[in-house]
């Protein structure tokens, strides 16, 4: 059995062992700052020496697809997808997606002006 003092001991070289392990945490969670720091400073001047990625801009229309939509169905009882899609591009309506037709379908089963009759089939709501 170890006396009292042996232990005292131990648990001062414990608390030593702890206080050094806090200090090295310490001193590494300032290094992180600083290179945190020094890694946003490389960030911008990468942005310079190379420039910013050009994104593509979005077509420029005089009013929304569901209005282009709205006037596509206007003079007609109902309109499959597709012909839709033709009196829209028609009408000039401008877009860089590849798939027109999902963006029209989606504002027609999204906007409560536009109603399913079957798939792939449409109307103005009533």
């Amino acid at each position: 059995m170890e006396t009292i003092t042996k232990l005292q001991k131990r648990l001062e070289d414990a608390q030593k062992m702890l206080n050094a392990l806090e200090a090295e945490k310490l001193e590494i969670e300032s290094r992180m700052v600083a290179d945190a720091k020094r890694l946003k400073e490389i960030a911008k001047e990468v942005v310079t020496i190379v420039g910013r990625k050009k994104t593509q801009k979005r077509a420029k229309n005089d009013r929304p697809l569901s209005a282009y939509i709205a006037d596509a169905l206007k003079d007609k009882p109902e309109m499959k997808l597709s012909d839709i899609v033709a009196e829209v591009q028609s009408a000039g309506y401008k877009s860089r997606s590849k798939n027109v037709l999902a963006c029209v379908g989606t504002v027609l089963s999204k906007s409560e002006a536009f109603e399913k009759l079957e798939r792939g089939l449409y109307r103005l709501a009533q």
